[in-house]
């Protein structure tokens, strides 16, 4: 008989761990799923989630089941965070598994602490059939979520996840969402798991089920309106976009004609002899207007047979002038032969841009190719980007010179991309995440977001000095009016 009831108990046992299993494991699922369900109702501008159901399932839990459950809460939030932080930023790094961690652990405490004030104010197993357990529930359940609110705005700021002005803002809706995502879930989850268990199955029909409907028309409502709204904005924002795209182009078909002019100073020249001062005069009063010009050049060809007497001749305004390449490491040193030259000579300004004097672009692959491209077709042709021996990254316009159809050097003008763009640009652009991208080479000329690999919702193409160019362009945060909740950039 003892064997028999040991086996019963054994028995009991093993399918009373299944069922605590299956119920913890539903305990994460239901976390997790309607988290990710809450965050993707979460639609510009503000990306603020109206309802935050994890918060009250969590506490609920802790509250039918005490500590037990915490260990699955912090689970289910661990996972829910983690999710959310590689979807967003498309990775995973030591600030997103800080930020994961430390909402998890703020979401625990939330549900350890209501829990417990639930159950020592109200009891458990609790009918919720009296007033003064009804009145203090809802009293209560604003006090409970602070919390999570004030735990995780608090890490989330100190781990640098947001900008410190938007605490106030961030802090109210993450408590408004876990406020009322408590007072809705607690009488569906009670209804469900709750005890005194057959008061409570009678309520499924009479206020789980009409809860779920005022939740649904509540989530049906603000998707709508959210959806309205969004649509009136990314029209805005396809304008701006647009806008910038236009800009960007005719900003660089106009550095296109300013070369165009020093090329036929050039070309108009018949003896040869244009002097320095003579190129600066020019140059001096583009320069001015056009800031975004960080210099103009002149390259002439030079052969190995001249290179001796050029050089000398160079030394007379800049002693110590050589022809030079730039090394691996990056410094400049004397350009071994070769057949030909292409250093640069005169330069508008020369301020700043002294390391680029002597420099033979035929010894950098990326402008040999576009100095060869510009000397066949005769047009004007774009590097693709480049480190600028001055420092920073920039872009090439050449231009070949020919008298009588012999080569006789280069124009040039070098622009420093990221003075180019913010001059450019109109205003409206700085609520834009944009990124300017050389087509054939896939590299960025330009890159005003910290995430090169967002996915676009605008795209313009258009083409400048044989090059191709794509233009992507997303709404940052400062595109919306609110700012953006920490909940949906828990990157």
């Amino acid at each position: 008989m003892l064997v028999w009831n040991q086996e019963i108990w054994t028995e009991f046992k093993v399918k009373s761990g299944r069922k605590n299993l299956a119920a913890f494991a539903f305990l994460v699922a239901s976390y997790v799923i309607s988290g990710k369900a809450a965050i993707m109702l979460a639609v510009p501008p503000g990306y603020a989630s109206a309802i935050f159901p994890p918060a009250g399932i969590a506490i609920t839990a802790a509250f039918i089941l005490g500590r037990k459950a915490l260990p699955w809460v912090f689970l289910g939030s661990i996972i829910l965070n983690l999710w959310i932080g590689h979807a967003h930023a498309g990775s995973m790094g030591a600030v997103e598994l800080e930020a994961a961690l430390l909402i998890a652990i703020a979401s625990t405490a939330q549900a350890a602490l209501g829990g417990w004030i639930l159950r020592r104010k109200i009891g458990y197993p609790a009918a919720f059939d009296q007033a003064r357990q009804i009145s203090r529930f809802l009293l209560l359940s604003p006090v409970i979520c602070l919390t999570s609110a004030s735990l995780s705005i608090g890490g989330l700021e100190w781990i640098g996840m947001f900008d410190g002005h938007d605490v106030a803002t961030n802090w109210f809706s993450w408590w408004a969402g876990d406020t009322l995502g408590l007072l809705v879930m607690l009488p569906i989850v009670m209804s469900v798991a709750g005890e005194p268990g057959s008061l409570w199955k009678k309520r499924i029909a009479t206020v789980a089920l009409p809860m779920l409907i005022a939740l649904s028309l509540m989530v049906f409502t603000f998707v709508k309106a959210n959806q309205w709204e969004q649509s009136r904005m990314l029209s805005d924002f396809r304008e701006v976009s647009q806008q910038s795209a236009d800009q960007i182009r005719m900003g660089l078909e106009e550095q296109g004609a300013l070369l165009g002019l020093l090329h036929g100073f050039f070309e108009h020249d018949q003896s040869g002899s244009i002097s320095r001062l003579e190129f600066q005069r020019f140059c001096q009063e583009t320069t001015r207007k056009f800031p975004m010009i960080r210099a103009m050049e002149w390259v002439p060809r030079v052969s190995d047979p001249e290179r001796e007497a050029f050089e000398k001749k160079q030394r007379k305004d800049f002693p110590g002038y050589e022809i030079r390449k730039r090394n691996q490491a990056g410094l400049l040193e004397r350009e071994g032969n070769r057949a030909w030259y292409y250093p640069v000579t005169y330069i508008v300004p020369m301020t700043g841009n002294e390391r680029a004097l002597g420099v033979d672009l035929l010894s950098m692959p990326r402008r040999e190719e576009a100095v060869d491209r510009a000397i066949r077709s005769e047009e004007i042709v774009a590097t693709e980007p480049v480190q600028l021996v001055q420092g920073g990254e920039g872009l090439l316009i050449i231009q070949s010179v020919k008298l009588k159809g012999e080569a006789r050097g280069l124009v040039l003008i070098v622009l420093k991309m990221q003075d180019f763009m913010d001059r450019i640009l109109p205003a409206s652009s700085r609520d834009l995440d944009i990124l300017l991208l050389d087509a054939r080479s896939r590299s960025a000329l330009y890159q005003g977001s910290g995430n090169r690999h967002f996915d676009a919702l605008y795209r313009s193409a258009f083409e400048f000095g044989s090059r191709q160019y794509t233009l992507l362009t997303n709404p940052n945060a400062q595109y919306y009016l609110n700012p953006c909740s920490v909940r949906q950039n828990i990157a």
